[in-house]
């Protein structure tokens, strides 16, 4: 890259670092860490948790990754200034002002690792060998993206999840252009930190190994990738890596996982009756049938594809090694709950699912998909029932999401018309079945931010089909998009007015009247909303971060002490 386009770059990403940060700042700055207690307060007390040497005490999701980054940033910040440890921050006499300390952090690092999504999508689309303007214009549609919007005034772990990711599959794809051995390796060390963040990325990973054989053939990469088999011992050591980690994921769900999870009291984590096992072991073979198929047609080696896998498993234990020496070391305690849920993922994203005729699993929830893509029942994720905004009777969010399905088939079916290039077009379908699934699973359940796990998979399916047309249908295209894009942020503007009017909800843990609410106010926020606020404040509290309950307590004794009415009844019990 010459000197003339570098700086082209560095000023186009100057400008949107500041965008998203500028508008990060403006916004938080008169915001309460209360303000959201869903997921901003868990994950700050989490992080602090585990940077002065305490287990996550969140067990809804691993987050584990979240904390470890957050946490570590507040160790480091410990080193130099007071009040960055869980025992300072409990003994001061000014605890609001110390977690509003915290919260500010938290979002500040949050706009950052949310800004380096969008360059390791650049970093991406480079290794693919996309145009700049191409890879520039792909990244552009970030400002017009709605979860890019729903995570920046949040501290949650899909940013986290999705960075990893991102990084993942840079080294993966840097692998497949050079060779290296150390590159592959940190796609799978990566591949387990994403997981560890959230697990509802497993999609995008499967995605990823589906698209591999077109991987191999799109960048050109086998007859380098032979040379680099045939001058080693990779493909014996990756055939008995691969069975390893089958042969051990088996044992840890016949037996491990069961005795960690007794406290659950959930039958379906034996043997017979986990659905994870099952999912994992039909995908095997679906995928060994997928590559030999592949392999007959002289399509891809199959070898290939076993170093690369056997490769990432040995990343991905690396991961979990890391992560294990630091809890044994007592630097950094690991919740061991999370191995379970990273060898269990569909089960754990299932609890959290609709209830369907009273029956949580997978089985009755890919039941309900079908039903409802039949007619015969209707499915919704509807999480908020007074707001639900439509065009033409269908869900705003839905409506949009099939209008950007049919944008994305078109240029499918053009770009196999026009370039007629087979490995783009196979390459193509496989990120866009990746989309399909995520938009199944949203239809389950839906909350803020889960857009952005769609993201990446748009840009590179936009930025991959673009390549291989000429100016003048990338003109057209990325026009419509545009369009479609500005017309669904105009149509969901009511829900961005919110996030610049949310209130503390001290008042209703803390009962002082001091902090009450402006009238109305909850419910004038759930009527412009997709989310409702959380109710019951104390009792998520105590529900999610039970320890954090008591030190609610002590807070909202602070608190009274200031309004000089410490005798008054509070609403959170000892």
């Amino acid at each position: 890259m010459n000197s003339h386009k570098k700086t082209n770059v560095l000023i186009f990403f100057s400008i949107l670092f500041l965008y998203f940060f500028s508008l990060n700042i403006y916004q938080m700055h008169d915001q309460h860490w209360t303000a959201m207690l869903d997921q901003d307060i868990m994950i700050i007390y989490n992080s602090l948790l585990v940077s002065s040497g305490y287990e996550q005490e969140n067990s809804v999701h691993p987050a584990y990754t979240t904390f470890l980054i957050l946490g570590g940033i507040f160790k480091i910040c410990s080193l130099f200034f007071d009040n960055f440890t869980l025992q300072e921050v409990l003994s001061s006499n000014m605890m609001d002002q110390e977690f509003q300390k915290l919260f500010y952090i938290g979002r500040i690092v949050n706009s950052v690792n949310l800004f380096l999504i969008t360059f390791f999508i650049y970093k991406v689309l480079q290794q693919l060998k996309i145009s700049q303007f191409i890879t520039l214009l792909a990244i552009s549609f970030s400002v017009f993206f709605i979860s890019f919007y729903e995570l920046l005034f949040l501290i949650r772990s899909e940013v986290i999840s999705i960075l990893m990711f991102l990084i993942s599959f840079y080294f993966l794809i840097k692998f497949l252009n050079s060779n290296n051995i150390f590159h592959i390796i940190l796609t799978g060390l990566f591949f387990g930190f994403s997981m560890l963040a959230k697990i509802q990325v497993i999609f995008l990973f499967l995605t990823i190994f589906i698209a591999l054989p077109f991987l191999i053939n799109y960048l050109s990469a086998s007859d380098r990738f032979n040379n680099l088999i045939e001058n080693s011992k990779l493909l014996g050591l990756s055939r008995i890596t691969l069975v390893s980690f089958i042969l051990l994921f088996i044992l840890i769900q016949a037996f491990l996982a069961k005795i960690f999870l007794e406290n659950l009291n959930d039958a379906a984590f034996t043997f017979l009756h986990n659905e994870d096992s099952f999912f994992f072991l039909f995908f095997v073979v679906f995928y060994f049938i997928f590559i030999k198929v592949l392999s007959k047609y002289n399509f891809v080696d199959s070898s290939q594809i076993v170093v690369v896998l056997g490769l990432i498993v040995s990343g991905f234990t690396l991961c979990l090694i890391f992560v294990l020496l630091l809890d044994i070391s007592n630097l950094i305690p690991f919740n061991k709950l999370n191995l379970i849920k990273l060898s269990n993922p569909i089960k754990f994203m299932t609890m959290h699912t609709f209830e369907v005729e009273g029956e949580k699993s997978i089985i009755i929830t890919i039941k309900a998909l079908i039903q409802a893509l039949a007619g015969k029942i209707e499915l919704s994720a509807e999480f908020n029932e007074e707001y639900n905004p439509t065009i033409l009777n269908i869900d705003t969010k839905i409506f949009f999401r099939n209008l950007h399905l049919i944008l994305f088939l078109s240029l499918i079916l053009l770009s196999s018309f026009v370039k007629k290039n087979k490995i783009s077009i196979y390459l193509s379908v496989v990120f866009f079945s990746g989309i399909i699934i995520y938009y199944l699973t949203f239809l389950l359940r839906e909350t803020i931010g889960y857009n952005i796990f769609i993201f990446p998979l748009y840009l590179i399916l936009f930025s991959i089909l673009l390549n291989n047309l000429n100016r003048k249908y990338l003109l057209i295209f990325s026009s419509i998009f545009f369009l479609v894009f500005t017309i669904e942020n105009i149509y969901l503007s009511s829900m961005y007015k919110n996030i610049f009017k949310r209130e503390p909800q001290v008042y209703s843990f803390c009962g002082i009247d001091k902090w009450k609410n402006s009238e109305n106010y909850e419910e004038n926020y759930n009527n412009q909303s997709y989310i409702k606020l959380v109710a019951g404040e104390d009792r998520w509290i105590k529900t999610f971060a039970s320890k954090f309950y008591k030190v609610a307590h002590e807070y909202c004794i602070q608190l009274r002490d200031e309004e000089g009415n410490r005798e008054a009844k509070f609403k959170i019990k000892s």
